[in-house]
């Protein structure tokens, strides 16, 4: 099979397509699930749904802050390479020590 081939220009055209039906039928797909999600809209909802719905907004909205409070900790552990950590915690367990006695 030579490339430009009679052969290969009939596999490229299966390809192509292959390829145009799995767009065609994602965007299909896609189209009939948006259309069922607008009616689930908070503008649709009762007031009870929205209240939940927003209290759960902020409860991961207090959940991200501090996982991104965490990311941050653990970016500063592994930037650091362990000299900065490592006299921190020395600091820690003196003063723990100190107080103890």
């Amino acid at each position: 099979m030579a490339l430009g081939g009679p052969e290969f220009m009939v596999i490229l055209a299966g390809i192509a397509a292959i390829g145009w039906s799995a767009v065609t039928i994602v965007k299909s797909h896609s189209s009939s699930r948006s259309k069922a999600t607008i009616a689930e809209l908070p503008c649709c909802q009762s007031r009870d749904t929205i209240a939940r719905l927003t209290e759960e907004n902020r409860q991961l909205s207090v959940a991200v802050a501090s996982l991104q409070d965490r990311i941050h900790v653990l970016e500063t552990v592994v930037s650091d390479g362990g000299t900065q950590m490592a006299e921190k915690i020395d600091s820690f367990a003196d003063n723990h020590h100190s107080l103890n006695r």
